[in-house]
């Protein structure tokens, strides 16, 4: 019997959602910088993507 989905699973696929949206918005944001040829802003959202995506690699170390 089928038991379905944990409320700790589901709070976990949402939080992993919310950090998907927000990197995916950001690579949006960039691909506009860089098109527009905005270097300037290019250069921020590339060091906001560097570090939220240094903060998820350093959160997935933690919980080996």
């Amino acid at each position: 019997m089928s038991r379905g989905v944990s409320s700790i699973d589901n709070e976990r696929i949402k939080h992993i959602n919310y950090l998907m949206d927000g990197l995916h918005d950001r690579l949006t944001n960039l691909y506009e910088a860089l098109a527009d040829r905005e270097i300037d802003e290019a250069k921020t959202v590339t060091l906001s993507l560097m570090n939220e995506l240094k903060y998820l690699h350093d959160s997935m170390e933690d919980d080996l």
